[in-house]
């Protein structure tokens, strides 16, 4: 990856680090919920590994990335006298399973939900995720199941991230990160100003400039660099906007 001249010396910070598992990096987070509900739109992916609930969650299943979910907010902006007022029907509900039982594997799309350990790892959670981010904003099965599946790179950008700071290397190592539309979002107090890492499964770490964000990390590099290396198949269905 290139980067702004006068950057290096994270790097040279990092170089002990290269050939070791991120995960042996001590630490505590603070509770990592839900997203904070943002006008903004597309698709949310946790990192893997040992520094929250969900990080630890999507390492029981993949070292590469976990797809939590097709986000649309704020809440206070879902329909209300139609769908937003309802819970899908039963048909609605038989349908998304129908679909996402066959492909939440190959997209990585795990649910965290104790109740879906007992069933193949699905469909609870996805059901949830559908009845208020899809159905809760007038979208079919059908539709949302569209969105969550979109791999393409047209139109997606770094819109939000979260970032576990790391005091003694000056880093904010990501844990939460969404492309799709709307305004880049950085919440994480702490290393405010500081450079964001993203740890990969060949034991290497890359780091971007917290003022270079959009420019560097683009949904091309996180899929060329994460999302492909374990799931070849989806940048053939979606390839690179760029080669």
């Amino acid at each position: 990856m290139s980067t702004p001249m006068g950057f290096f010396c994270y790097f040279s910070i990092l170089a002990p680090l290269l050939f070791l598992s991120i995960d042996h990096v001590g630490g505590s987070s603070n509770q990592l919920g839900s997203f904070v509900d943002l006008n903004r739109e597309g698709l949310d992916f946790v990192i893997p590994g040992n520094m929250s609930r969900l990080a630890r969650s999507c390492l029981q299943k993949s070292s590469y990335f976990c797809l939590r979910r097709y986000y649309i907010g704020p809440r206070h902006y879902r329909l209300r006298g139609t769908a937003g007022d309802t819970r899908p029907t039963a048909l609605e509900r038989r349908v998304y399973f129908n679909m996402i039982r066959r492909v939440f594997t190959a997209f990585n799309i795990f649910s965290h939900y104790a109740v879906d350990r007992f069933s193949g790892g699905c469909c609870t959670y996805h059901y949830e995720t559908y009845k208020i981010f899809g159905h809760a904003f007038g979208l079919t099965p059908s539709q949302y199941f569209s969105r969550i599946t979109d791999f393409s790179s047209q139109g997606k950008q770094i819109i939000f991230l979260q970032g576990f700071y790391i005091p003694s290397m000056c880093l904010n190592f990501v844990q939460l990160l969404s492309f799709g539309k709307g305004n880049l979002v950085v919440q994480n107090s702490a290393g405010q100003g500081h450079p964001f890492a993203i740890p990969t499964a060949d034991n290497m770490v890359h780091v971007f400039h917290p003022h270079y964000l959009v420019d560097y990390l683009t949904f091309d590099w996180f899929k060329a660099h994460v999302i492909c290396v374990e799931k070849p198949l989806i940048c053939r269905q979606f390839p690179l906007s760029v080669n």
